[in-house]
């Protein structure tokens, strides 16, 4: 699948094959293929909680950055950030797509990120979607590099019901990202909640 999308992208194939292609990709994953039929809503209730501005910073991305509709706002980069290799390969592949937007995929664990290695300023917009209460539960060390993210405003979600069981873990999840905001010092500006999918903005 991920061959086909390169030479599709390489040759600038039909924009309908391409989006068959990407929607495929985000059915492959548990996370994305969850929030698969909510994209619009999605979209829509973050661009009304926020203006996303010039620049994003996503962090443990996965395959989410295809999803993202490149074509609205006014933005000029998308710094995606995961340990997968394979995930960052196939956003590489994709990235020529969304040109003259920079998507920058970058293959890091969390626990060696050096935000200073990679912006002279703040980022506009981070994505830290799902993301917390899986380190809150695997992985609490990796928490303290979050809190400095450098981002204007962050969006924070994590999951009403867990994902392989239909067991409402809303406010275990709600605890773990309150507890997560008081550490960072910022103030929420926004509520959020899309299907099984629910957050804060915060700046």
């Amino acid at each position: 699948m991920k061959q086909h999308l390169a030479s599709l992208v390489l040759n600038q194939g039909p924009s309908d094959d391409i989006d068959k292609i990407i929607e495929g990709l985000l059915s492959s994953h548990v996370s994305t293929q969850e929030r698969l039929p909510w994209y619009q809503e999605f979209y829509q209730t973050l661009f009304n909680l926020v203006d996303p501005g010039e620049s994003i910073i996503d962090i443990g991305c996965g395959i989410h950055p295809l999803s993202y509709p490149f074509d609205k706002n006014n933005l000029n980069t998308y710094l995606a950030i995961d340990k997968d290799p394979v995930v960052i390969d196939t956003l590489t592949t994709f990235a020529p797509r969304v040109a003259p937007v920079k998507l920058i995929p970058i293959c890091m664990d969390i626990n060696h990120i050096t935000w200073s290695d990679y912006l002279t300023a703040q980022f506009d917009l981070a994505f830290v979607l799902k993301l917390i209460p899986v380190l809150h539960r695997q992985n609490k060390s990796a928490l303290k590099q979050l809190i400095e993210i450098p981002a204007k405003q962050i969006l924070l979600t994590g999951n009403i019901e867990a994902m392989t069981r239909k067991e409402t873990i809303r406010r275990k999840e709600r605890r773990m990202l309150q507890d997560f905001i008081a550490m960072t010092g910022r103030q929420i500006s926004g509520n959020f909640e899309v299907g099984n999918e629910f957050g804060f903005v915060i700046r």
